[in-house]
């Protein structure tokens, strides 16, 4: 995607979230393009654009004092929510656009219907191993890692998953829960054939439970991300707002090499770019932001 063509497919999401209410997305997308102007383009080309921009921006923030935030921020109309959905399935694939509607409503907060398409979307046999991690994710992000384990144990109890995916939910979901101090214990993996949809096959793309990313500043240090959210290639991390140095590093198109990735299979080297950043406005992780990132090599 040349510097052109992200400009204005972001000036152009910028403008149907505010077209459909959803202002403060709206002006993170708006700010996001400024940036990105600024820092890649001459000023004496865009000089017009980014003062369009600015007005847009301090337009939407007079209407969000106006209306003063009294919609409850949790929950979008349904028409929006198939809105986000829409705007962020770009495959041809219809199978893969709807995982990536799906994944767009957990991005933005709505991990409730999130889980609602995750859900039909392992019923019909559509990447089980990648939605049942899904799935799992959002409970976590609810911050309900009981409804996780039950999710698990239930899982384990049926013959819907193949024992290697369950291999692979069961490492993720223990690792999560000991590096949060959260005391479970899991049933033991059953003696599972090969699932309902036969995944006897390899799949077509690795389950990714964290990756290290080697950071590039004064200390050269390595920061260790849990996958969020994944579809294919794309992984979704969480950065905290409070690590302001890390926001400011992940910028869409911040390319990354020597990335290990930890697979239940196996340690992975690929490289990787961000391919977008978007700040999270609704949900327990209100106020930080997940960052998409594309991984080559995998």
């Amino acid at each position: 995607m040349t510097a052109q063509e992200y400009i204005r497919d972001s000036l152009k999401e910028a403008e149907i979230y505010r077209s459909q209410g959803l202002l403060t997305e709206s002006k993170g997308k708006f700010q996001e393009a400024l940036k990105f102007i600024s820092k890649k383009q001459p000023l004496a080309v865009h000089k017009k654009l980014m003062t369009d921009i600015e007005n847009k921006i301090v337009t939407i923030e007079k209407d969000l004092t106006a209306i003063g935030n009294a919609a409850n921020p949790s929950q979008l109309s349904e028409k929006k929510q198939d809105l986000i959905k829409e705007l962020f399935s770009s495959s041809e694939n219809r199978e893969t656009a709807m995982v990536e509607g799906a994944i767009a409503l957990a991005k933005f907060g709505q991990h409730e219907q999130a889980l609602l398409e995750f859900y039909r979307l392992l019923e019909q046999g559509i990447m089980p191993g990648i939605m049942a991690k899904n799935i799992i994710c959002c409970h976590l992000a609810l911050s309900s890692p009981k409804a996780a384990i039950e999710q698990f144990d239930q899982w384990n109890s049926r013959n819907l998953l193949s024992k290697k995916e369950l291999k692979n939910i069961q490492e993720f979901l223990v690792k999560f829960l000991k590096k949060n101090g959260i005391p479970a214990r899991l049933s033991g993996l059953s003696n599972v054939p090969s699932g309902k949809y036969k995944m006897d096959r390899e799949e077509p793309c690795l389950e990714i439970i964290s990756i290290i990313i080697p950071i590039k500043n004064v200390l050269n240090t390595f920061e260790e991300f849990e996958t969020t959210l994944q579809a294919g290639n794309i992984i979704s991390i969480i950065i905290p707002a409070s690590r302001k140095d890390l926001v400011e590093i992940f910028q869409t198109e911040k390319y990354f090499e020597n990335i290990q990735m930890y697979s239940p299979r196996a340690f992975i080297k690929a490289s990787g770019k961000v391919a977008g950043k978007i700040k999270i406005e609704h949900g327990p992780n209100r106020g930080d932001y997940i960052v998409d990132i594309n991984l080559y090599g995998i």
